[in-house]
């Protein structure tokens, strides 16, 4: 097994790691964001996310579940895995942050 840290080492936020397995499936472990001086920072660039069987979430903060909207963009489609209150809130996070995002680019 192979993992590869898209974000979060040597880091706080960002949470993103690829599980790749001996028989080259892939997993991966959260997918946040990282609100910093800059702006936000998204995880390093990732191949063929299509090709992602399932992604586990530790918990709904944005550092470990910010990065699922564009993964999605990005043609991931296998499934999420987390806990029901974890997903509930995740839902609520993201909506948040899709509207408050609309509302910065209306002013």
């Amino acid at each position: 097994m192979d993992l590869v840290f898209h974000g979060a080492a040597k880091e706080v936020g960002r949470s993103c790691v690829e599980v790749i397995t001996k028989s080259k499936n892939r997993y991966l472990l959260d997918a946040g964001i990282k609100f910093g001086q800059h702006g936000t920072e998204v995880p390093s660039p990732m191949k063929d996310p299509e090709s992602i069987k399932a992604a586990f979430i530790s918990h709904a903060h944005l550092d470990h579940t910010g990065f699922l909207p564009t993964l999605d963009a990005m043609g991931m489609r296998c499934p999420i895995f987390a806990t029901a209150p974890t997903k509930a809130t995740t839902r609520m996070l993201l909506k948040d942050a899709f509207k408050i995002g609309h509302l910065k680019h209306e002013h």
